[in-house]
């Protein structure tokens, strides 16, 4: 937390997977994605990566749901 208040984006990608996870902190997702996100307007590389995984696994999870309900009688 203290490393993410002096300004460090890697320490702010850190926490928001602390966030993510619930490690140390309450599990908060939505302070999770804000807090990758600020890391990756940084220029944060492994918060770009984790915010790019997230998003291709909704894109994901998404078009399995809409292709079983397109296969459901």
């Amino acid at each position: 937390q203290q490393a993410h208040e002096a300004g460090e984006v890697y320490a702010t990608a850190s926490l928001g997977v602390m966030y993510k996870d619930g490690e140390g902190v309450p599990k908060d997702l939505t302070r999770a994605v804000e807090l990758l996100q600020q890391a990756h307007e940084a220029g944060e590389a492994s918060a770009t990566t984790f915010l790019g995984v997230r998003t291709a696994l909704r894109e994901l999870y998404v078009h399995r749901a809409l292709s079983h309900e397109v296969m459901s009688p």
